[in-house]
This record gives structure tokens, C-alpha cells and sequence, in this order.
């Protein structure tokens, strides 16, 4: 089903030919108040109203069985389309776009049947409120009149035959006579008007059905499609179902999540499907159907059954890896070996001296360098297989042949390391960065740091060319700094000469502010005003501070400081107690990165006088009352408030996904995407607060169902 649908869509897209030009006017107004389509055997040309303010337009197209779907934007306002299936009727509408990405309304729909070359238009509406009454073996159709037609074209089909015209009236009622018994035939209208002698038409009209009738007798309800089965061969799925009495069809319903539904309609008890995704799980049901006085009237929905195609397991071989070699270079081996075709990587193993674990490495290339060689008395071994990565998982080939090799023995004398070069100090404040050239043959370097007055230099090691330092505080002493490289044989380290040593101080300059030029004043105005077991604050402002440091005194706990930017702080779960709360705040400037702080001011006292506020008032109630309503895909959740809740918490539990969680303020909320049937969500709700600047939670409600 998936692959239908992907297939019909991608030859759509792809088929659109871009008339990329430029829109004009620019103005809020993105309305397109019209639409024209022009047919010529598989080709559709639209055009419709430029819309002022536009960058672009987004086209969608009705899709037969699959519903609406985005193909592609343009920046002009005409489009030929192409790709189309003859014999099909296709909707379209567009919609305009501008630089803001906001979006217009739709455009009015306008259909067209691929086969007919015909010229429709938005112009003329759709044909609506068609009737049709059925007396014996004939028919009257009736439908609305439609403002500025000239006349309408009648289509019949018999028995879901293609539609032919069978004539063209000015009025807006006609007759069908001699219909056969046990037939059925659908009736479908479009208006036209004459521009320049020649027909242009609106959309056409829903279907109008006819069958014989001999007398009205009473309904009896079909009965439920019952022993529904699937055959599956291949990507096919083969469904049966028994027969149901006077039946004139049968719709099938095939389902799978997160994709819309697709139906299918036959007159047998029989079906034959293609097009699915391995992997997936489709659901699929079927009821009976007949017509009564023109209407579909349907039975019960049989029992579902599940189709899912397997997936094939992709056979892969992978070749086995030749040509290893390995070169040692004193205590690093180079691994190499000839590339494999369509591998995705290969995997190393190797095994040291004296061991008898193995260790792999993986790489994409066709070498890798092994460091840490150092036994010159006893093989490594090392072999190297190729793998492909399928569905995930790799697949392996044969391990190469085996490979041995030890570390070689270089003599010391043999050894020389050059003396470092162009060794250079760039400072920026109290960071010196170190950089100098090049040894060819070096394997690292150890820098050697004098600091006046601290004892011997400090030594620093590095494999690269620079280094960086901090903590040169010191703006009056001369630090100095050589370099050496050295080159590490049989386990030793090998050293070349230093470096000139090269002389730097700290030239940190500074314009900011000494903490000793900053006074910050007294916080005055000190005042605090009970509401029940809250205390609110509040002060005046010092025209330099950067904060404030609020400390309350609870007599019985000790010292509690709150930090804020603001002139006020409400500070909550004041106990009632026999004894005074006292607070007092000071003002802070941060001065290079350090807080210099001004005097306290004068204290006040305070306290909670009432008894019944005690500590129990902290804790919030268990939220209660919670229910849920459901509208089509929507579901609205309601709940009785929480005395001194700040907001509410929704933990939504989604079948087969998981939690989500939502935060509201108020007591209701609405949320929609609720496709799924088969299986409930549950959803349950707490109220939460703040005490003390810390967040409490009450218990959640209990869970609801939907």
C-alpha cells in the first residue's frame, strides 16, 4: 500500500515542468480567488490568480484513493503537470506563500478528468445538493442551480463502467428512463458556461445513484461479513470472505499506523493486493454494502485480519582479504593489505607476545598503524578479514592468512635529534603560547619553564609545536623558556640540544575597575508586609550594585540567604513561631570577577501570628475531578483547581510510545493527533507549587482513559 501510494506521487513530482518567473506587487494580501485547468489527453495546465505580496505557490493535488498531497512549490502562478493517469478524475488547489512564510488560505478546489481535453474553472461552482428518486425502471436526478452556468453535461456509468456523456440540459432536473432490473447507475453532473464558442467547465458533482425499484419495501440490515482469511505469495496478499445476502459490493479497509487508510471496493467476495513493505504490519477489515434509493447502506465490519510480508534476508558474501603485509619502523608496524570490493570495512586482529587475548580494531582503509611494538624477541601475529554492512549488522569474510612480525632493535648511538629552532613567546595578559619549528625525526618535546624566584624550571612534555601556559601573574619578573625534542629508541627517550632560551614578562594592561576604587552604599528602606506564611520584601535600589543578598534569620533554624537582581523578594513557609524572623539585605558589584559587598542594612522583624498556618500548608492537594472528552481526533482535559498550585503537570500515556508531559497554568486543556483506536490513552494529572524558590508536587489525580 505504502509503495502505491509513494509510486503515484513520485511520478506527479517529478513531472511537474517549473514556469519559475517573478511575482509582483507586494502587499499583506496573499488571497487566490481563482483557479483554471486546461486538458489535453494526459496534460493539466493550471493557472489562477496572482496573488499580491507572493514569493511562491504551493501546489497539491487529489490524488484518486489516496486523498491530497503536497507536490512541489513555484513562483509563477500557471504550471503544466503531467504524469497523470487517463481515465481518472484528479482535484487541485494552491495556495500562496511570501518571504515571512506565512501562507494563504486554499485556493477554490477545481477537478478535472485526465482523457477529456476540457477547460475547467473555479468560476463556475460544483454542483451540490444532487438528488435522486428511483420508480421502477426510471430515474429523476435533481440537483441546485449553479450562478452563471449556461447548462450542465450528464454522465451515467452502469455496473462501475466508464463514464460517458449522455446528454446536456439548461434545466436543472432530468429524467432516466428504461433502467434494467438488478443494475445500478451512477450519476454524476458538471456545469459548463460558452466563452468564445467554446465550453468551460466546473468541477464535477458528488455521485447520484440509481437502481430499479420496483416498490419501496423495508430495510433489512445487511449481515456482518464473517471468515475473513489472507493468502499471502511474495509482496501479494490474497483476501476471501464469505458471501452476503442481497449484497451488491463490498468495501475493504486496509490500515496501517501513521498512515491514512486506504479502501477498496469490489462486488466479489475477493481480492488481490500488492504494493506492501516488508516490515510492516497492515490491518484490513470488510463489510457488505448495497444501494437503497440511491444510497450506500453497509453492514457490520468483519473481524480484523493482519497482512505482513516478510523481509527477504539479503545474501552476501564477502571475499577474504589477501596481500597482508606488515612493516615495523622501530616500534610502530604498518599494517597493509588489498582492498576488497564492496566491503564497507575490515577488522584487525592482533595478538602480542605472551598473550593469548586478542585485540581487533576496525578501519575503513586498506592500513593501519600499530604503536607500542616493543618486543624484539617474539612474534606478533596479526590477521585482517573484510565485512559488509547489512540491515544493520556486519557481515564477515574469511580471515586473511596470518602475518608475524617483531619489533626491531635500534641502536642508540645511531640516533640523532636536532636542536629545536625558532622558538618564539606570544603573551596576551597572564598566557604566554610557546611555538617553534619542526624536529623531522622527533617523536615529542619537553619544554623547560624558569620562574624567578621558585627553585628549579618546571618541565612540560607535548607531541606538537606549541604549548600554552597561564598564570603569569607576575608583572615585574623576567620568566624565561628553552625547548628540546627527543625521539623514543628501545624504550628510551633520545634528546637534541635546547633552544635558545627566549625571555617574556606578563604585559597585562587594564583599564577595569580595582576592587579597591569600588564602594558600594548601604541598602536603606528596608520593609517587609506579612500574607499569611508569606513574607514579602522590599528595599531601595543603590544605583551601582549588580545584586542583592537577602539573609533571613528563622530562630529556631539559623541563617537562610536568597540572592536576587530585583529590589523585592517574597519569600515563602514562614512558620508561625513565638519568636521574630529577622532579615536584612546588602547590595554587591562584581569587580573583576569578585563580589565587593556594602554594609547590611538595619534589620526588621516579623512573624507569623497565625497558628493554623503551620508547615502542612507547604503541601499541596492531590489534584481530583479529572475527565477527558473526546471529539473525532481532539480530546479535551478538565480538573478542579489546587488551592495555592503556581501550574499542573499532564503525564500523557501514548500506546506504543510512551509517556509525554505537559505544563499548563490554568485547569483545562486541548490537544489533538488522537489517531489511534484500538488501544486507550491514559492520562493523569498533578498540581505543582514553589516554596522557598525550590518546586513541590502534589500526588498525581487519578488515571483517565479515552
Amino acid at each position: 500500500m505504502k509503495k502505491i501510494r509513494n509510486v503515484i506521487l513520485c511520478t506527479i513530482v517529478l513531472a511537474i515542468i517549473l514556469l519559475l518567473t517573478t511575482t509582483t506587487n507586494a502587499s499583506n494580501n496573499l488571497t487566490v480567488s481563482d483557479i483554471n485547468v486546461v486538458v489535453t489527453n494526459t496534460k493539466a495546465e493550471l493557472e489562477w490568480s496572482k496573488a499580491n505580496d507572493a514569493n511562491g505557490y504551493q501546489v497539491y493535488v487529489d490524488i484518486p484513493s489516496i486523498g491530497y498531497q503536497y507536490v512541489g512549490n513555484v513562483a509563477s502562478n500557471k504550471v503544466t503537470i503531467i504524469g497523470f493517469e487517463e481515465g481518472e478524475i484528479y482535484g487541485v488547489k494552491v495556495r500562496a506563500y511570501n518571504e515571512n512564510s506565512a501562507s494563504s488560505t486554499y485556493s477554490p478546489e477545481i477537478r478535472f478528468k485526465i482523457g477529456e481535453d476540457t477547460q475547467t474553472s473555479s468560476e463556475l461552482g460544483t454542483v451540490k445538493n444532487i438528488k435522486a428518486v428511483s420508480n421502477g425502471a426510471t430515474g429523476t436526478i435533481e440537483w441546485d442551480k449553479v450562478t452563471n452556468a449556461d447548462g450542465y453535461e450528464i454522465y451515467a456509468s452502469v455496473q462501475n463502467s466508464d463514464y460517458i456523456d449522455i446528454g446536456s440540459t439548461t434545466s436543472t432536473k432530468v429524467r432516466l428512463i428504461g433502467m434494467d432490473e438488478n443494475e445500478v447507475y451512477s450519476i454524476k453532473i458538471k456545469p459548463y458556461l460558452t466563452k468564445s464558442n467554446e465550453k468551460v467547465y466546473g468541477s464535477f458533482s458528488d455521485l447520484a445513484i440509481l437502481k430499479y425499484e420496483d416498490e419501496e419495501e423495508e430495510y433489512q440490515e445487511l449481515d456482518r461479513v464473517t471468515n475473513l482469511k489472507s493468502s499471502i505469495n511474495g509482496d501479494k496478499a490474497t483476501l476471501t470472505w464469505n458471501n452476503v445476502s442481497n449484497a451488491d459490493g463490498y468495501e475493504v479497509l486496509v490500515q496501517i499506523s501513521g498512515h491514512d487508510d486506504a479502501t477498496y471496493t469490489v462486488s466479489s467476495n475477493k481480492i488481490t493486493l500488492t504494493g506492501f513493505t516488508a516490515g510492516y504490519t497492515y490491518r484490513t477489515k470488510v463489510r457488505a454494502y448495497e444501494y437503497v434509493n440511491g444510497e450506500k447502506e453497509y453492514g457490520a465490519y468483519s473481524s480484523t485480519v493482519s497482512i505482513k510480508i516478510e523481509e527477504e534476508e539479503e545474501t552476501v558474501d564477502v571475499d577474504k582479504v589477501t596481500g597482508l603485509k606488515a612493516k615495523v619502523d622501530g616500534t610502530r608496524a604498518v599494517i597493509s593489505w588489498n582492498e576488497v570490493s564492496d566491503a564497507d570495512g575490515y577488522q584487525i586482529e592482533l595478538t602480542k607476545p605472551g598473550y593469548s587475548n586478542t585485540i581487533t580494531y576496525s578501519t575503513t582503509g586498506t592500513s593501519k598503524t600499530l604503536t607500542g611494538v616493543t618486543d624484539t624477541d617474539d612474534d606478533y601475529t596479526v590477521r585482517v578479514r573484510a565485512y559488509k554492512n547489512v540491515n544493520g549488522e556486519r557481515v564477515y569474510g574469511d580471515y586473511s592468512s596470518k602475518v608475524y612480525f617483531r619489533a626491531e632493535e635500534e641502536e642508540t648511538d645511531d640516533v640523532t635529534v636536532n636542536k629545536v629552532t625558532g622558538l618564539k613567546v606570544s603573551m596576551n595578559g597572564s598566557k604566554a603560547t610557546v611555538t617553534w619549528n619542526k624536529v623531522s625525526n622527533a617523536d615529542g618535546y619537553e619544554l623547560s619553564l624558569n620562574i624567578p624566584g621558585t627553585g628549579p624550571d618546571s618541565t612540560y612534555t607535548t607531541t606538537g609545536t606549541s604549548k600554552t601556559i597561564n598564570g603569569f601573574t607576575d608583572k615585574d619578573s623576567n620568566y624565561s623558556i628553552r625547548v628540546r625534542a627527543y625521539k623514543t629508541v628501545n624504550g628510551e627517550k633520545v634528546y637534541g640540544d635546547y633552544s635558545t632560551r627566549v625571555y617574556f614578562k606578563n604585559n597585562e594592561t587594564s583599564d577595569e575597575e580595582n576592587e579597591s576604587d569600588v564602594t558600594v552604599s548601604k541598602v536603606t528602606g528596608l520593609d517587609v508586609d506579612m500574607d499569611g506564611n508569606i513574607a514579602r520584601f522590599t528595599w531601595n535600589r543603590v544605583s551601582n550594585a549588580d545584586g542583592y543578598e537577602l539573609v533571613v534569620t528563622d530562630p529556631q533554624k539559623g541563617d537562610t540567604t536568597y540572592k536576587m537582581t530585583t529590589t523585592y523578594a517574597n519569600v515563602t513557609g514562614i512558620r508561625y513561631t513565638s519568636s521574630n524572623f529577622t532579615a536584612k539585605v546588602r547590595a554587591y558589584k562584581t569587580v573583576d570577577g569578585k563580589k565587593v559587598y556594602g554594609s547590611y542594612s538595619s534589620k526588621v522583624s516579623f512573624r507569623n501570628t497565625d497558628k493554623d498556618d503551620t508547615d502542612g500548608k507547604d503541601e499541596l492537594s492531590k489534584v481530583t475531578g479529572l475527565r477527558a472528552t473526546r471529539n473525532g481526533t481532539s480530546a479535551t482535559f478538565r480538573w478542579n483547581s489546587v488551592s495555592g498550585a503556581s501550574g499542573y503537570e499532564i503525564v500523557l500515556e501514548i500506546p506504543g510510545y510512551g509517556e509525554a508531559k505537559y505544563t499548563v497554568t490554568g485547569t483545562n486543556k486541548t490537544m489533538s493527533g488522537f489517531t489511534t483506536t484500538r488501544y486507550p490513552y491514559t492520562i493523569k494529572v498533578r498540581a505543582f507549587g514553589y516554596i522557598n524558590g525550590r518546586k513541590v508536587y502534589s500526588d498525581y489525580s487519578s488515571e483517565v482513559e479515552f
